[in-house]
């Protein structure tokens, strides 16, 4: 009867033993796809970033250029010191006006 008992009872630890090696190989095998899935996000974020960067950039490029635009837009938009009636015009309309 004992040697049943520790013939049943080895078999059971064996049966253990093996349950517990199949469940450290399939934890060592998601860990592995949990970093290869992070690298991966990782990767993909870094290069959003980069896009996202460079697009800012532009975008920046683009303002100042509209800045420097309408700065010349609205130089060409100011009267002449002639056309405002001051300058040299306006001396020779009074000189006019005194004769």
């Amino acid at each position: 009867m004992i040697n049943v008992t520790y013939v049943l009872i080895s078999f059971l630890m064996l049966i253990g033993m093996v349950h517990m090696e199949s469940m450290l190989k399939e934890r060592l095998r998601l860990e592995g796809v949990e970093m290869q899935l992070r690298s991966d996000l990782e990767s993909e974020v870094k290069s959003k970033t980069a896009h996202l960067t460079r697009a800012i950039e532009e975008l920046v490029m683009e303002m100042d250029e509209t800045k420097r635009m309408s700065a010349i837009i609205e130089s060409a938009r100011e009267p002449m010191p002639a056309e405002t009636g001051g300058g040299l015009a306006e001396p020779v309309r009074h000189a006019a006006i005194a004769v």
